[in-house]
């Protein structure tokens, strides 16, 4: 297949197969949907992310009117303020996903097309594909615009470069577009795999869609990423002229995806297989992430029902799986959340009578499903027989390590504390206190995965005797030591977040690590500082 925008060869990284449409509610056991080949791929010469097997175009228009999507909305506000202060007060709206944004710009004149204008539905796949076809048509009736806005369209689209170029005719020469579409980078890192829909045809990350609007000659003046916790919107304001396109290398990220596929679809079966022993289990949000997440994982044999808040998802049944959609909890033990991170506590103070487990299939959410045991809130052991991990598990270590008090995570890759050999991954913040100490029988090593930092070893007087930056393999640094004698060391933290694996002897024996006098202890913070500043002034 070539790359829907720089016809280069695009690469298969992970296929899903047969698939229905997400939003073909069944109302009968015997019926049965069509089914449709779908793959997500990545561009060998632009790296764009995308599908490179894709459903039918017209498939996607939904079969019952009352099938909405809610877009994101926080950053509205600023978007509005932005759009006030161009110099355009004449502003067009593409599609219903503008409306909130038009309502809150008071002085200017605003339009949003409507069916008479596009000969269609207001949908994201009927809209992509009209705005082309009647876009000399819009300009006769209604003039060229100052300001033309596309939220959330732009990844649905199936020609790109016929949608480009209208949203051009509609503005006027010296015109402001402005495009916003989601940033899939967080979710291709964290392994979301309920990312994946039929109507995403493209999946841009900020470089990806800097490049393809400069392709399309449009020159990028205004561009930020709103910081939603799972799926970031990227707001770029362009206007035509040229720009040169950036030299990007993110094809990788999109391959380990699909590498790591299999990995997180073991795991998640694995939880709900123990799950299922105590209980009955039910997702709740019937939309097109649980549609996908079933499929995908293959966990109709261990859910038992769908919950959905919506009136008219009662009694009908998911695509493919034909799992009932209710809204009763009675008797669930498991409630895995398939739904926008953003709603789940609202969800959950909605059933605060729920007594079971509440867990979320969304990696982004805080409540994202873990194959870890916490022993407290620093420290955590792999619950998995055969443990890997990825870039990912120490994504969650890093946030973890940032809402605990002394700024540090660790999990640990060995069954218990009797181990004869500890392995642990290991967090630190740039404010830890890593108390100078030794260990009286046993041996350490110590490799850095990322960020650096300075290991300082001392006599028994407090003296330092050596002292040695260290940094991740790429850095140029010394990336491991191995500390084979009895002797104080400490870490001194160089980078916002150093991220290390640790090896030792085991069993584990507090008794067997040794603090000197001269080493205050944590809570004494005015020694510490003293200390800190004292050693900071010899590196």
């Amino acid at each position: 297949m070539s790359c829907i925008v720089c016809n280069g060869t695009v690469t298969i990284v992970l296929d899903c197969g047969m698939q229905p449409v997400s939003s073909r509610f069944v109302k009968a056991e015997q019926e049965r949907e069509a089914l449709f080949p779908l793959a997500l791929g990545v561009c060998e010469t632009c790296c764009l992310v995308q599908l490179s097997k894709k459903f039918p175009q017209q498939e996607l228009i939904p079969k019952y009117d009352w099938i909405k999507y809610q877009e994101p909305e926080e950053h509205v506000d600023m978007l509005a303020h932005i759009i006030a202060g161009l110099k355009g007060k004449r502003v067009l709206g593409i599609s219903p996903k503008e409306d909130s944004t038009l309502e809150k710009l008071k002085r200017c004149t605003t339009y949003r097309l409507t069916e008479a204008d596009l000969g269609c539905s207001l949908g994201s796949e009927s809209v992509q594909k009209a705005l082309g076809e009647k876009a000399d048509e819009i300009v006769k009736k209604h003039g060229t615009f100052l300001t033309v806005i596309a939220r959330q369209i732009f990844e649905h689209t199936y020609n790109p470069e016929a949608f480009i170029d209208a949203l051009k005719k509609l503005s006027t020469h010296d015109g402001t577009i402005i495009i916003e579409v989601p940033d899939s980078t967080k979710q291709l890192e964290m392994l979301d795999y309920g990312m994946l829909w039929e109507e995403h045809v493209i999946y841009f990350t900020p470089a990806t869609l800097k490049n393809t609007l400069a392709r399309y000659g449009l020159k990028t003046i205004q561009f930020f990423v709103y910081p939603y916790p799972t799926e970031p919107s990227i707001i770029a304001i362009v206007k035509k002229g040229k720009q040169e396109q950036l030299l990007i290398n993110e094809k990788e990220r999109a391959v380990i995806y699909g590498q790591l596929f299999q990995q997180r679809k073991a795991e998640v079966r694995e939880y709900v297989a123990e799950q299922q022993k105590k209980g009955k289990i039910a997702l709740f949000g019937a939309g097109h992430m649980a549609c996908m997440l079933l499929n995908l994982f293959n966990l109709k044999d261990y859910t038992d029902v769908i919950i959905d808040d919506s009136e008219h998802k009662r009694e009908m049944m998911m695509p493919l799986s034909h799992l009932k959609i209710q809204n009763s909890l009675s008797d669930i033990k498991t409630l895995l959340l398939t739904v926008n991170p953003n709603t789940e506590e609202k969800i959950i103070a909605k059933n605060s009578s729920f007594q079971g487990q509440v867990v979320s299939l969304c990696p982004g959410s805080s409540r994202a499903l873990s194959l870890w045991k916490e022993k407290n809130k620093e420290v955590f052991y792999s619950a998995q027989p055969f443990p890997i991990l990825s870039k990912r598990d120490i994504d969650v270590l890093k946030e973890k390590a940032q809402h605990t008090e002394r700024q540090r995570s660790r999990l640990c890759t060995h069954p218990d504390e009797n181990a004869v050999v500890h392995e642990m991954f290991i967090i630190h913040n740039r404010n830890t206190y890593v108390r100078p100490h030794k260990h009286l029988k046993k041996t350490e090593s110590l490799h850095i995965i990322e960020g650096t930092a300075t290991v300082i070893l001392f006599d028994d007087n407090g003296n330092i005797t050596r002292k040695v930056m260290l940094g991740d393999y790429n850095s140029g640094y010394p990336f491991y030591y191995r500390m084979n004698s009895s002797t104080y060391h400490m870490l001194v933290i160089t980078s916002e977040t150093l991220a290390f694996v640790e090896a030792a002897t085991g069993p584990f024996d507090k008794s067997e690590t040794v603090f000197p006098s001269w080493a205050p202890e944590e809570k004494d913070k005015e020694k510490v500082e003293q200390l800190m500043n004292k050693i900071r002034g010899a590196l």
